[in-house]
């Protein structure tokens, strides 16, 4: 139980700081990558490469989601402060943390899978595609749900912490992005 809360607040975190709208591109769906030691995640490869160096500098978590921040703010503006997507950031979070929890899925495969969010107002339920049946969607409707399909709800990514005590990244493919460990 402690490891997954530590997990749930470690993707938090990561989201938080690391969160951007979707970006022009699309970043493939890779491996999952690992790393024994410290990794950072984020909407540019760059930036994870400059948190990467201040980690292995020495620094610490807080130290690299600065610079990273900063050099999002200079290389990719939209994605270079705290916050963007509101409600939607934690949805996907929680989502990511059930897909590696509850069904197993290691970070990358986690990432990628497709989100479903609902917003009480204005209510409507929106959804990736792929993500609700159409006998599901038809039983919300008859529920007095208003149903919107979008092609991206929120785009995060995700550092978890394996059974082995690796690193596990995931670059979420709505956007652009990149990991760096070692």
């Amino acid at each position: 139980m402690k490891k997954c809360l530590l997990s749930f607040f470690t993707l938090l975190f990561a989201a938080f700081i690391l969160f951007g709208k979707p970006g022009n591109g699309k970043a493939q769906i890779g491996e999952n990558k690992k790393y024994p030691h410290a990794a950072v995640v984020s909407a540019k490869k760059s930036a994870s490469e400059i948190g990467k160096e201040i980690l292995q500098m020495g620094g610490n978590a807080v130290d690299a989601a600065v610079a990273i921040n900063f050099a999002l703010a200079v290389n990719y503006p939209r994605a270079g402060n705290i916050g963007g997507g509101g409600p939607r950031i934690i949805n996907a979070v929680l989502q990511m943390f059930l897909n590696v929890a509850m069904h197993k899925m290691d970070a990358q495969q986690a990432i990628a899978m497709p989100r479903i969010h609902h917003q009480h107002l204005p209510n409507f339920i929106y959804y990736e595609s792929f993500t609700l049946g159409e006998h599901v969607k038809e039983g919300l409707r008859n529920k007095g749900h208003r149903l919107k399909r979008v092609r991206d709800l929120a785009r995060a990514h995700i550092l978890h912490f394996n059974s082995n005590g690796w690193i596990e990244t995931g670059v979420d493919p709505r956007g652009n992005g990149g990991a760096a460990g070692y």
